[in-house]
């Protein structure tokens, strides 16, 4: 049969309360095997009020939270979460969250968030995030960067050049991707080997002379982006129709 409510627990207001000093300085660590029943945390066998100095909660698997000052941070306040083997995991203090990485014992990713700003960055392995240079970081959520809008392929058709003429030939490929102002696009020529050129492509022979160009232009036509290559064959032989791999690009910061 269950207890009353209230029944043999104390406050922390109580100084009578067990393992507690009149003036709160030491907070005893609180175990969760010892603080549950069925699994579950009974309400009544937690003190309530305002806690003071280090509360340290311990799992049944040795895994610990630590709630106040954080051992081995200088003096660092805030929330933190050690394995079982008492290395730490993750902090928080004031407004940034900081992940250890276990391999190197640095903290590689990080998370600000004040009134008016976020930021997240992810530093190089070995390298601590807090004091990594930009170049010293694989992201970094201040900086402007791209992402892909969109990618596919079309296909540049053959070029004869019979009789040793010149061949050109233009292609307009419509991404489908609407935008009110032209996007950043990357373009490769993928030959019959696999291999990927990116445009432009200015050829030349021995000799210096041109023998084949092909050339980028990002457009605007009926509200979408289109990619026209301009393609021109010196070489006086027919060249194949190859396929082109393109990447549409745009800004994520304004």
């Amino acid at each position: 049969m269950d207890e009353p409510f209230g029944a043999g627990v104390g406050s922390l207001s109580d100084p009578s309360v067990e393992n507690l000093k009149n003036d709160f300085a030491t907070i005893p660590d609180s175990s969760i095997s010892d603080m549950t029943r069925s699994d579950r945390v009974n309400p009544r066998q937690i003190a309530s009020g305002v806690l003071r100095g280090t509360q340290r909660i311990v799992n049944t698997d040795g895994s610990t939270i630590t709630l106040g000052e954080i051992p081995e941070t200088n003096g660092d306040f805030g929330i933190a979460t050690f394995n079982s083997d008492n290395q730490l995991l993750y902090k928080l203090v004031g407004s940034t969250w900081l992940w250890n990485d276990l391999s190197t014992d640095k903290f590689r990713v990080s998370i600000t968030a004040t009134d008016d700003s976020f930021a997240m960055k992810v530093s190089q392995s070995g390298v601590d995030v807090r004091t990594a240079t930009n170049d010293q970081l694989v992201f970094n959520s201040e900086n402007n960067i791209f992402k892909i809008v969109r990618t596919g392929t079309f296909t540049l058709p053959a070029l004869d050049a019979a009789g040793g003429a010149i061949d050109t030939s233009v292609t307009t490929f419509d991404t489908g991707v609407a935008s009110a102002t032209p996007l950043a696009a990357t373009v490769y020529a993928v030959d019959e080997l696999g291999a990927y050129s990116a445009l432009p492509i200015m050829s030349t022979n021995y000799s210096g002379l041109f023998q084949l160009i092909r050339t980028l232009r990002i457009e605007l036509s009926g509200g979408t982006v289109q990619l026209r290559v301009d393609s021109q064959n010196f070489t006086g032989m027919p060249i194949s129709a190859v396929t082109a791999k393109y990447y549409l690009f745009q800004e994520t910061i304004a």
